[in-house]
Parts: structure tokens; C-alpha cells; sequence
């Protein structure tokens, strides 16, 4: 979850400099997606933001949750 913050900080922060202000932003994000479906007030707009996030889901869907966490990452 550590990696995945920090990338999704690192990839983020020049494109929403006001949305990704610090590293607790892409913690936020990380853990807001991992644990909930996320709020929508922290999302990926870069591609390597987007590769990250489906990364993310991916690796995490698992077990019981894997239909749930699937529907999380369907690329729009």
C-alpha cells in the first residue's frame, strides 16, 4: 500500500498540484480506494495514475471480495 501511494503521489502531483498537495494525499487515495470504493474527491487523471490504480485493484482483488473489487476497476 506504501508503493502504491508514493507512486500514485509521484505520478499525480504535477498534473493536480491542488488535489495532491503532499504524500498523505496519495495515502489517502490508496487506502480510500482499498478499503471503500472511494469518495471521488482524490482520482487518477494521468495514465501512469491510471496504471497505478489498475494495479492496485488488481493486485488487492482477492477471495470473497474479488466481484466487488472487479467492478471497482473497469477501465472507462
Amino acid at each position: 500500500m506504501l508503493a502504491s501511494s508514493l507512486g500514485i503521489y509521484n505520478a499525480e502531483h504535477e498534473a493536480q498540484p491542488d488535489v495532491y498537495r503532499n504524500a498523505f494525499s496519495g495515502i489517502w487515495w490508496s487506502v480510500s480506494t482499498l478499503l471503500t470504493v472511494g469518495y471521488g474527491d482524490i482520482y487518477p487523471v494521468t495514465t501512469a495514475g491510471k496504471d497505478n490504480r489498475n494495479f492496485q485493484c488488481i493486485s488487492r482483488s482477492r477471495g470473497s471480495s474479488y466481484p466487488y473489487r472487479y467492478h471497482q476497476c473497469r477501465i472507462c
